[in-house]
């Protein structure tokens, strides 16, 4: 029976990092990487400068998926 991880725990972070992401538990360095470029490609705040409440809203989320893929980086090597 999987439950979910306790909200708060690593895993827990883990987990939201792959879902930010939009991979499954357990996608390889590859498709993390892949993912990451096509998702920033989409969110680059410089995709948004003539729309300041877009360019505000793509970096926050350029943010966030810069962060998903640095933890995931960092999780996947200490592993």
């Amino acid at each position: 029976s999987a439950r979910s991880p306790r909200p708060g725990s690593n895993e827990a972070q883990v987990l939201e990092w792959y879902r930010v992401l939009d991979l499954q538990v357990g996608d390889d360095m590859a498709k993390i990487k892949s993912s990451y470029r096509q998702l920033m490609r989409k969110y680059h705040p410089d995709m948004h400068a003539g729309n300041p409440s877009k360019q505000k809203a793509a970096n926050e989320l350029s943010m966030r998926v810069t962060t998903a893929y640095n933890g995931l980086v960092s999780h996947l090597e200490k592993k």
